[in-house]
Parts: C-alpha cells; structure tokens; sequence
C-alpha cells in the first residue's frame, strides 16, 4: 500500500504507461506519460508512477521546484 502525506492544495498527479492516456487530469485518472505530468506539475505536487513490467523511457526534465517546507515529490516506477 502506497501512502503519501501531501501539502494542503498540493495534487497528487499519477502516471501509468500502461493504461494510463494523456487526456486524462493525471489525478482522477492517471496520465500515460511522464512528459505529460510534469506540465502539469506545480508547487508541492506529487507525482507518482506506477510499476509497470517494462521501465519508462523518458527524462523528467523539471521546470518547477519545491521548498524545504513544500517538497515536489516523485514517487514509484
């Protein structure tokens, strides 16, 4: 079981490369690709990959942070 504690008005974005679709919100349902995520990404966001049988080939190239207090977060894979 998967938990992760968030910042209040952080989103928790998720992407599944497997059954996932880009026209997805990422949070209601998950978005297939990493590239599509992180465009959504902001401050305190998380986001979370989940496993698949094969690895994701894609570079996360971050254009958005976080802080000390309010942490962007990548989980999973």
């Amino acid at each position: 079981m998967l938990s992760v504690c968030i910042a209040a008005g952080a989103e928790v974005y998720r992407v599944d490369g497997a059954n996932g679709s880009d026209d997805n919100d990422g949070v209601n349902a998950p978005f297939k690709t990493i590239a599509r995520a992180l465009d959504s990404l902001g401050l305190s966001d998380t986001l979370v990959l989940t496993r698949m049988d094969e690895p994701y080939r894609e570079s996360l190239h971050l254009s958005v942070g976080g802080t000390a207090a309010l942490p962007l977060i990548v989980e999973g894979g």
